[in-house]
């Protein structure tokens, strides 16, 4: 492409665009909500911090254009735009266009945390660029290798049939980028039976034999798998039967499971795992029970998937708390020493992604029956890939 293209990835609480030449990132900016006050961070060779408003947050596109102007870009030619929705219409990366619009936003109810700040920065970007080449790069694409034992529900077959009920999976764009690095700078481990933790806000995890899904905990939705910042993850689906007797609405139930359970509804004090690490330190209960469970819900996962793989080559940490929390990492990998796992505590303690600090870390300790690896995740890459593909 002759052209520069950005990339976008939007969050419940923040948006990252990068401008890319080639291959390089050129410019990137991240805006963020923080309580009730918005900021927004310049990385352009040095890392710059405002303080914005409510206002500039919403119209990030704006501040993205006057900013290449400034710098000479007056025609940005492509962007691509990572969407998370179920379906498989979604799993597949799509142009931008009307017809995309319209489904996308009749599947808002099944994934509202993710689908509606994007649909809405979709219709800003086309306000605003309407020259613009938009793709929606699907982060659900990844995992269409999965094979069909692994996304059936035991639902009756006309049930599936009718509404497309299967597990699709998500942070497709992470693991792709998380695969390419341990390809780049580990090539001597055999990695063709790897298992990848996202673990963030949003959490998942992924089976890969030879870099292609086997299995991933987050299904038909972003809502299924593992316990989260503010999702409950996977339960008794009779429990919502019983929530729908005791009175409660369809609105408060998707409520109560994405945006007050996790991390946050069993500590009663906060989403973020270094509030959780903290106080569970002080001694608090709930956030001690929270922190239990996460990794509890972790160990039993890859358990699942160990099994599934026939063993185990290497097992990758990603996103904020895998790439951040040691005491997670070591929890966990303490959690798994019957799978013969062991790590070296000083390597352990080393913290990826600022500026100086490296991407990627061999955390395993010489008696590890498989190899640990702590791997920054670099999901701009999978989608700018994304863009060049569905518009070559």
């Amino acid at each position: 492409m002759d052209m520069e293209q950005v990339i976008v990835n939007i969050g419940s609480s923040s948006k990252k665009y990068a401008l890319f030449r080639g291959d390089e990132k050129s410019l990137v900016w991240h805006f963020e909500k923080v309580g009730q006050d918005f900021k927004l961070a310049i990385t352009d060779g040095e890392r710059s911090e405002y303080a914005i408003t409510s206002e500039e947050y919403q119209h990030a596109i704006d501040r993205v254009i006057a900013d290449c102007k400034l710098r000479g870009i007056d025609q940005i030619g492509a962007i691509a735009v990572r969407t998370v929705a179920p379906g498989e219409y979604f799993a597949e990366h799509r142009i931008v266009d009307d017809e995309f619009m319209e489904r996308f936003a009749a599947q808002e109810y099944l994934a509202p945390l993710h689908i509606y700040p994007v649909r809405l920065e979709l219709s800003l970007i086309r306000n605003a660029l309407p020259g613009a080449r938009i793709v929606a790069a699907s982060d659900s694409a990844f995992h269409k290798t999965m094979p069909r034992v692994a996304k059936t529900y035991g639902l009756a077959e006309h049930i599936v049939s009718e509404h497309g009920f299967a597990r699709y999976g998500y942070h497709g764009h992470s693991v792709a980028s998380v695969w390419e690095r341990l390809n780049q700078y580990e090539k001597e481990a055999p990695l063709g039976r790897t298992i990848v933790l996202h673990l963030g806000s949003g959490a998942s995890i992924t089976a890969l034999r030879d870099g292609a899904t086997v299995d991933t905990s987050m299904g038909f939705t972003p809502l299924e798998g593992l316990m989260m910042g503010t999702r409950s993850g996977s339960f008794d689906p009779s429990i919502v039967f019983a929530l729908l007797t005791a009175g409660k609405g369809r609105a408060e139930i998707e409520s109560i499971c994405n945006k007050e359970s996790g991390l946050l509804g069993l500590s009663g004090a906060s989403s973020d795992m270094r509030d959780i690490i903290r106080l569970s330190g002080e001694g608090d209960e709930k956030a001690g029970l929270a922190l239990d469970l996460f990794v509890y819900e972790v160990l039993k996962t890859v358990g699942s998937y160990v099994a599934v793989l026939g063993g185990l080559d290497a097992l990758v940490f990603t996103a904020a708390i895998g790439e951040g929390a040691p005491v997670v990492r070591d929890r966990i990998i303490d959690g798994l020493r019957g799978l013969g796992l062991s790590i070296d505590p000083v390597r352990n303690g080393q913290l990826l992604g600022a500026p100086g600090e490296p991407v990627f870390l061999d955390i395993s300790s010489a008696p590890s029956a498989s190899k640990v690896f702590v791997v920054q995740t670099n999901e701009s890459a999978s989608i700018l890939s994304a863009l060049r593909g569905c518009l070559s």
